[in-house]
C-alpha cells in the first residue's frame, strides 16, 4: 500500500467514527438524561442530599474498593434498624422503590 491510500482511508475512518459517536450520543440522550438528572432530582426532592450511597466492599484477591450507588433508603438507614430489608421497609424512599424494582438500586 502506498502512503496516499493509507491517508485517505484514515480520513474516511475518522469521519465514520465521528458519525457513529454522534449518532450514539443522540440515540442514548434520553437514557443519560434519566440517569443523571431525573433520578438524582427525585432523590433530592424526596429525601435531600446525598444522592449516592457509598459502601466498602471486598473484591478479587481480598482488595477493598468503594462502590457508589444511587441512594434507595433514607439517610443513615443502617443506624435506624436492621440491615436486611422487608417488603414495606419504612427506611426506603419512593424513588428507591422504583430503582430497586428495576435492578438499579
Amino acid at each position: 500500500m502506498n502512503p496516499t491510500t493509507e491517508k485517505g482511508r484514515g480520513a474516511y475512518k475518522r469521519a465514520f467514527d465521528l458519525a457513529l459517536l454522534i449518532g450514539a450520543h443522540v440515540l442514548l440522550f434520553p437514557l443519560w438524561l434519566l440517569l443523571w438528572v431525573v433520578i438524582p432530582l427525585g432523590i433530592i426532592l424526596q429525601d435531600g442530599l446525598p444522592v449516592f450511597f457509598r459502601q466498602q466492599r471486598v473484591g478479587r484477591e481480598g482488595r477493598v474498593y468503594t462502590a457508589y450507588k444511587f441512594r434507595t433508603m433514607v439517610k443513615d438507614a443502617e443506624k435506624r434498624g436492621p440491615i436486611y430489608t422487608t417488603e414495606c421497609d419504612p427506611k426506603g424512599v419512593e424513588s428507591g422503590t422504583v430503582l430497586e424494582g428495576h435492578g438499579a438500586g
